[in-house]
């Protein structure tokens, strides 16, 4: 049942859930925290991340790890930059994936030498990625 409300409040997308769903994401249930954090990111007008958000992208739970990778992604929230970082070295090639895309979408010339190292990553979508995340980061500037 908490599962299944986490994800309606996602689905209607109105930021007046986020305190909820920020409290969702501290659950005794894997799936419960999974589905919050994934109704976090589809919360429109939303441009921080929760503490409880950035803790489960350090989750044992690899689910859990690219659920919160996807919604700190489509939050865009600046502070989360070093975090993101982070996640270049997981060993699950979804949440690099999602971390590169999302380091990418934020435009920081501070990700630049990050990036060039993910440059070096064995997946292909993620070098690919990388290398676009570089060129919009260097047009923007």
């Amino acid at each position: 049942m908490r599962t299944a409300a986490a994800w309606a409040l996602g689905s209607i997308g109105d930021a007046r859930s986020a305190a909820t769903l920020a409290a969702a994401l501290d659950d005794p249930s894997i799936d419960v925290r999974a589905s919050a954090a994934h109704a976090y990111g589809e919360l429109h007008g939303i441009d921080r991340a929760p503490d409880a958000l950035v803790r489960a992208v350090r989750s044992g739970d690899a689910r859990l790890r690219r659920v919160a990778a996807h919604a700190l992604v489509e939050i865009h929230d600046p502070a989360t930059l070093d975090v993101l970082i982070g996640l270049f070295s997981n060993e699950d090639r979804d949440v690099r994936l999602d971390a590169v895309r999302a380091v990418g979408e934020l435009k920081s010339a501070k990700a630049q030498p990050a990036l060039l190292r993910a440059l070096k990553d064995p997946d292909a979508e993620v070098r690919r990625v990388a290398a676009e995340a570089l060129g919009e980061i260097r047009e923007g500037n």
